[in-house]
């Protein structure tokens, strides 16, 4: 049997080995970002203090809005002792302190929060935020640059965006001044805008960015789109105009159709052609068969079903006169007694301009075909569409393929 004074010395030893190793650790843990996955394993343990695992954090936050705001000054200045090397503890002591009005304090450690997480979008914004509820833009703008400035923090910039549309900051400086000037940064603000509905912004976004060459194809075509179910169509074809001119100089000169001989490739725009992905329908521009220049545009239906077809179209502004229409189509083994037509209309409703134009089925060989028409008043939108109606025929499944080209919209 052991001695008991042995077995005393061995006891002690073991303890003071224990008591090393918990102090050392205790000390690893206080020097560890508590949100770190490092710090998870000991905090799951037992070995952190539990008030400030992240699922307890926002209760502790309530504490301000049940009235207790010490209660939640007290916490949070815990926090940093047990972890002063985490962005959010000071971030979140921060807030705490501007819920008590101690300003200077919570300032102080929010500028400790930038420097634990200086490239933290979290912080970032949540810097933004503090900034703006003390009434200092000079120091919100810099934070929110910070965000746009980082590709890799792209699914933070709509919040970043808002926080601009809070400031309530002349939208020439938002662009001069405070945004990145790059494509990505434009484009988003740009679809920004038309999220939020705010017309004049999205036009003077619009406009800086495309005489920039910082708009892309997306948010063009939200622009777009948003002014015209903005019932703001005209302003739209206005703008549109403006950039086309640069791409297709006859537009609206001697055509009102864009892109009608289908030689530039398609852009995002209700004001070029949209086509719709159709599962039994193959529709795109087609550089191997074509009337006129380098490209046509082919549907071919796979012949399994009686397709109503009126995913090809676009849409144009058109001031009351008379107009006369012509496209060349040609077609191969078209079958069926309905192929592909024109269809023109006031859009959406149809109730004051309705054009349908001759068809053409089985195989032939490039055809004109023409139709004209009067645009009465009070129309604000057209749309042209390449259709195909549903047959009555028993022997209805549509197969074959339709080319158009040389599609042209004059005025009479």
């Amino acid at each position: 049997m052991m001695n008991v004074k042995v077995a005393r010395r061995v006891t002690g030893l073991a303890t003071g080995i224990v008591l090393l190793a918990v102090g050392a650790l205790e000390l690893r843990i206080n020097h560890m970002n508590f949100d770190s996955p490092d710090a998870q394993p000991y905090c799951n343990a037992g070995l952190c203090a539990s008030q400030f695992f992240p699922e307890r954090v926002f209760e502790i936050a309530q504490k301000a809005t049940l009235g207790d705001p010490r209660g939640e000054l007290n916490d949070f200045r815990e926090g940093v002792k047990l972890s002063p090397a985490s962005a959010y503890r000071w971030a979140d002591l921060s807030e705490a302190e501007f819920n008590v009005r101690d300003y200077k304090r919570a300032e102080y450690a929010i500028s400790q929060a930038l420097k634990a997480g200086p490239r933290s979008p979290v912080i970032l914004m949540r810097a933004a935020n503090l900034y703006f509820q003390l009434g200092d833009n000079d120091l919100v703008v810099p934070q929110l640059r910070k965000v746009l400035s980082d590709p890799g923090l792209n699914e933070y910039y709509e919040t970043a965006f808002l926080t601009y549309s809070r400031l309530g900051l002349p939208i020439d400086q938002i662009l001069r001044e405070d945004v990145p000037q790059n494509k990505t940064v434009m484009s988003s603000l740009l679809i920004f805008w038309t999220k939020v509905r705010k017309q004049d912004e999205a036009v003077a976004t619009w406009k800086w960015a495309s005489s920039r060459g910082l708009a892309d194809n997306e948010s063009m075509g939200k622009l777009f789109s948003f002014l015209n179910a903005s019932d703001q169509a005209g302003e739209a074809q206005h703008l549109w105009q403006d950039y086309a001119d640069k791409i297709e100089p006859e537009y609206r000169k001697s055509n009102w159709i864009y892109n009608g001989g289908f030689e530039s490739e398609l852009v995002s725009s209700p004001f070029d052609w949209n086509v719709d992905v159709r599962q039994d329908v193959d529709a795109r521009r087609d550089a191997n068969v074509k009337f006129s220049g380098t490209a046509a545009f082919s549907i071919r239906f796979n012949g399994e079903s009686n397709t109503a077809y009126h995913q090809t179209f676009q849409d144009t502004v058109l001031e009351p006169g008379k107009y006369r229409f012509s496209v060349m189509m040609k077609t191969d083994h078209v079958t069926t007694d309905e192929g592909v037509k024109i269809h023109i209309f006031d859009f959406p409703s149809q109730a004051k301009l309705n054009i349908w134009t001759d068809t053409m089925t089985g195989t032939q060989d490039w055809k004109q075909i023409s139709a004209s028409f009067t645009v009465p008043p009070g129309i604000k939108l057209v749309r042209i569409e390449i259709a195909r109606m549903s047959s009555v025929m028993i022997d209805n499944h549509i197969g074959g393929t339709t080319w158009v080209d040389a599609m042209v919209l004059r005025r009479e």
